[in-house]
């Protein structure tokens, strides 16, 4: 199994398993050669670059697997530090603009104030990319608006505070439960003067 991909500056990026079951990429660029990115191991399949901007791969493929991959193929972004995942889900009502961005889902369990500020803002980058259009920001919590306390709700506070200083154009609020983000109903009880809600 083989899959090639050729972006705008002529880079060639290929995926390949060989026959004894090695899967294995390489990666091509007019007046430099072939780089060896070497076996990518485990279950990985097949995954390509689409402009140097990201990483698609088989869906049977391990999150580490698919992780190294990418990180061998592109590195990361300018000014990211945190590797992190996100997935769009469009709600059944598929109306434009109803496309939901979560981050991170797979990769960073229970990250640091600053580490969630960054993910948040990698997921933003991410966002204008893939979906076009400019993201607005909710930081997910057991609590809205200090309706409970704890750890994880004093992480979420200060990565909203170290988010708005790190990205201060993009629309953004927290700590919210995701029926005050996403329901309109429960966001003008709990959460009223809210910008995401």
């Amino acid at each position: 199994m083989a899959a090639y991909a050729v972006n705008s500056s002529g880079t060639i990026v290929g995926a390949a398993e060989t026959a004894q079951g090695s899967r294995h990429a390489a990666l091509w660029r007019p007046g430099e050669g072939v780089t060896d990115l070497g076996t990518l191991g485990g279950k990985w399949s097949v995954a390509y670059a689409v402009n140097d901007d990201g990483v698609v791969a088989g869906a049977n493929s391990a999150t580490a697997d698919v992780l190294r991959a990418g990180l061998r193929l592109l590195g990361t972004a300018p000014g990211i530090k945190t590797v992190s995942s996100s997935f769009y889900m469009v709600p059944a009502n598929g109306r434009t603009g109803d496309v939901l961005t979560f981050t991170d889902p797979a990769v960073v369990p229970s990250p640091t104030a600053g580490q969630l500020a960054e993910i948040a803002e990698a997921a933003c980058r991410a966002r204008r990319l893939v979906v076009g259009d400019e993201p607005r920001v909710a930081f997910l919590s057991y609590s809205t608006r200090g309706s409970a306390d704890g750890d994880s709700v004093r992480t979420v506070r200060e990565a909203l505070a170290q988010f708005r200083s790190r990205v201060p154009g993009v629309i953004c609020d927290g700590e919210l439960q995701v029926d005050a983000a996403l329901v309109p109903d429960i966001a003008r009880r709990k959460a009223p003067d809210s910008a995401v809600a």
